[in-house]
């Protein structure tokens, strides 16, 4: 496959046999083409950094914080839990210095498809943009059934009895006997519905978008902060003791691999690093940010810094006044409201994860149409999907009928049961994957590029030639 791809597309060294690439000169000059008068519709440079902060928190604060956090503790990393939030933050951190250089260094709307043209050549590039699609496409699926069943429990908290034909999908599948069978549903109304006006939402523009997104990314963070200060009093390392660490360690002895002690920490970061997703997603608006020099560095790691620092605090604060023992549920900031005896706090926190799952939904939905734009520059798409809605700076693609149609099907076809679980395993693979592979290659196709990282002058290096190329 090296030889074939190598006698299409050329290149001299070994990730440039992937096809055709992009020299850094020939990206800054397509991101100046994109400022200028030469493109009908150019997108609008509208984002400040702290909408982009807000971006960042938004796709990252999901149900993670709020469902990973006890299942972590519970069964890998005990009271230590804080520790593998940690360890994944820094695994995420190194991706996200990745993203900030290119993000700032090349202001244009791809992601890490257009990085991964600079790198490894359009042969890998292509990969990854289906691979940056079908990420969101399901990662949005999974959060929207999520968040209908979020939905139907505040219901009936309120009294209302939604039915259940309308609020579960048609079809179920069975993850031991590998097949489908019917529910008696029609199909999951809430969830293509908060599908339908999010997209709705995104097709009016980008700057109303991030005043949305910024309301509700304020609203749950107020209530973390609320779950925070209410149940910090009642927090007690008496709580660490329990029949698998009955002397109150910090970090409980290990009963096998991946079960407490540090390869239980080092397994718990592998699972809360799912929690981590979504900081990619503030790269793609990177050609509508007002100083993308400046801007995408601070969004995309000042977006990761404070959701280490909430990750944290809500890991150990669970863990202090629940015996980790007793986390592994669906709903741990529930018992833990109930332990620390503020039960009237329970109606805000399901609040708050409905709006934390609603920005996700957004923000999981927002790169789409501007992989979709950038693709098609390349000639990887049909032109129409690069196209603008005539008279605006929106993309036609944003609202498609096909893009819409595969939601739906999606979000029908999934069980609320089974899909939120095999859908979500599918979406933590990708991001590693998909990181690893252009990362490997920036140093070596963009050694020229300089990364200037606000206030970073102090410990920035030459990075070292590397010896895979």
């Amino acid at each position: 496959m090296l030889a074939i791809a190598g006698a299409v597309g050329g290149g001299n060294g070994c990730w440039q046999t992937f096809g055709p690439g992009k020299s850094a000169v020939e990206l800054l000059q397509e991101a100046a083409l994109g400022e200028s008068d030469a493109e009908v519709h150019p997108l609008k440079r509208s984002l400040s950094a702290l909408n982009l902060v807000a971006i960042g928190i938004g796709g990252i604060i999901g149900a993670g914080i709020f469902v990973l956090t006890g299942h972590a503790a519970a069964a890998n990393a005990g009271p230590a839990v804080t520790l593998s939030f940690l360890l994944g933050a820094v695994a995420c951190a190194f991706a996200g210095l990745c993203y900030a250089e290119m993000a700032s260094t090349v202001p244009i709307s791809g992601s890490a498809y257009t990085y991964a043209y600079a790198t490894l050549g359009e042969l890998m590039a292509w990969i990854i943009g289906w691979d940056l699609i079908l990420e969101y496409a399901v990662g949005a699926v999974t959060v929207a059934i999520g968040w209908s069943g979020y939905v139907v429990s505040f219901a009936r908290d309120l009294g209302l009895d939604l039915p259940s034909r309308l609020v579960s999908s048609p079809l179920s599948f069975d993850d031991k006997t590998h097949a489908w069978s019917s529910t008696g549903a029609i199909f999951n109304v809430p969830a293509m519905l908060i599908i339908v006006l999010v997209t709705a939402l995104l097709v009016v523009g980008i700057r109303e978008s991030a005043r949305f997104n910024g309301f509700v990314v304020t609203v749950k963070l107020t209530v973390i902060a609320l779950f925070i200060i209410c149940t910090a009093s009642s927090v007690t390392s008496a709580n660490w003791v329990t029949s698998s660490n009955p002397d109150g360690a910090f970090i409980p002895p290990n009963a096998g691999p991946g079960t407490y002690g540090w390869s239980g920490v080092i397994r718990g970061a592998a699972v809360v690093f799912f929690a981590y997703i979504g900081f990619d997603a503030v790269s793609a608006t990177a050609q509508e940010a007002k100083t993308p020099q400046r801007d995408m560095p601070i969004g995309i790691l000042g977006s990761l810094v404070i959701c280490t620092v909430l990750y944290v605090a809500v890991g150990f604060v669970l863990t202090g006044i629940v015996p980790f023992d007793r986390l592994n549920v669906p709903d741990p900031i529930a018992v833990g409201v109930d332990a620390a005896g503020v039960g009237w706090l329970s109606p805000v926190i399901k609040l708050g994860i409905l709006f934390g799952l609603t920005s996700v939904i957004l923000v999981s939905l927002l790169p789409q149409p501007r992989i979709f734009r950038a693709m098609a520059h390349d000639g990887l798409l049909p032109p129409i999907a690069g196209k603008f809605t005539p008279g605006s700076g929106r993309l036609m693609s944003q609202p498609s009928a096909a893009e819409l149609s595969s939601r739906f099907s999606q979000v029908c076809c999934r069980s609320a049961s089974s899909a939120s679980s095999s859908a979500s395993e599918r979406c933590l693979h990708s991001p590693w994957f998909r990181s690893a592979r252009w990362c490997c290659g920036l140093s070596s196709r963009n050694s020229s590029v300089r990364f200037d990282l606000p206030r970073s002058g102090w410990w920035r290096r030459p990075a070292p030639p590397s010896p895979f190329f």
